[in-house]
């Protein structure tokens, strides 16, 4: 295999290392949350021994089969050909390194998939819109995703383009959708060990240094070709801060929630009803018929710290 660096990703020693506020969760904390732990081979390369290898874990039966045919039912209209990352910073150059089909499907495309982006991202500790939308790949026999790095280069030109919006992808969270009959699997190449493919599993792994938006070079990684059958899975890139796709997918189930709030009566928010031109809040005794309008105060209220409605942080 192709070990080492390649010339976009040098090596950053500690003290150039960008620091990142994102708190991302420990290999002990993965471990005693039910993840296995993926260790590097003892012939592993590494860039600099000084360094802790990449946090790399899976947790199995995360999905259900329904899950995964969901999930799959939404992107197979819309399958293309796959690109990689150009140099000015965006996605859709392809390249005869990357040859499966992919497509892109908003967290809320449906129900059950808003749910099961809110259920991966409640394993990481991450709010749902930090996450790009959900990437969906298949690959059928042949077919692979060469050695590549999902992180950026945060100090190169191409770096600083790709993560102008939301930061760096810190971590990924990789869904795999279908058992596959022979190969498949991802490749971590500088650890030098293999995830299988199983359908339900999620395997989550770190893209930078503990700490930092810095790339971990050894995070370097390859969906390896497929043999038999054929593979579909799904990718989650969660970012530094909210992404404009996450960010609307979480404001439009907001409105979803409060919206059937907005149609009740009067007399169920008595507390956050503000009586027009005398400046202070009482109740009303009288009861009222169901208005819109009358209610935006009533269900900001709600949203106030110590309101009926917190967010859930996911």
């Amino acid at each position: 295999m192709d070990y080492g660096l390649p010339k976009d990703h040098p090596y950053t020693p500690p003290e150039e290392r960008i620091s990142t506020p994102v708190h991302l969760r420990t290999a002990e904390e993965y471990a005693a949350a039910g993840g296995t732990l993926v260790s590097a081979a003892d012939d592993a390369f590494r860039t600099h021994s000084a360094d802790p290898d990449p946090v790399v874990t899976t947790f199995s039966d995360v999905l259900s089969a329904e899950d995964c045919e969901e999930i799959i039912r939404l992107a197979k209209p819309r399958m293309s050909r796959a690109g990689v990352t150009t140099d000015d910073g965006k996605g859709g150059r392809q390249s005869t390194g990357r040859t499966n089909d992919s497509t892109w499907l908003p967290h809320d495309s449906s129900p059950k998939l808003y749910e099961i982006v809110q259920r991966v991202s409640g394993i990481l500790g991450l709010p749902s819109e930090c996450a790009e939308d959900v990437q969906v790949i298949h690959y059928t026999i042949g077919q692979e995703y060469r050695k590549h790095w999902d992180a950026y280069n945060p100090l190169n030109e191409r770096g600083k383009r790709a993560t102008a919006s939301g930061g760096n992808r810190v971590v990924t969270a990789l869904m795999y959708l279908t058992d596959v009959d022979e190969g498949g699997g991802t490749g971590f190449i500088n650890m030098r060990t293999e995830v299988a493919a199983e359908q339900g599993k999620v395997l989550i792994f770190h893209n930078c240094y503990l700490g930092s938006r810095s790339l971990h070079p050894d995070s370097n990684h390859a969906g390896l070709p497929v043999l038999a059958g054929d593979k579909w899975a799904c990718n989650l890139w969660y970012r530094e801060s909210p992404m404009p796709g996450g960010a609307a997918a979480k404001s439009r189930q907001q409105k979803l929630i409060l919206a059937p709030l907005a149609l009740q009566p009067e007399t169920a928010w008595p507390a956050c009803v503000e009586d027009e031109g005398q400046g202070e809040s009482h109740q009303r005794n009288e009861p009222s018929q169901p208005r819109v309008h009358g209610h935006l105060r009533p269900i900001l209220c709600m949203l106030r710290p110590g309101g009926g409605i917190q967010d859930q942080g996911y």
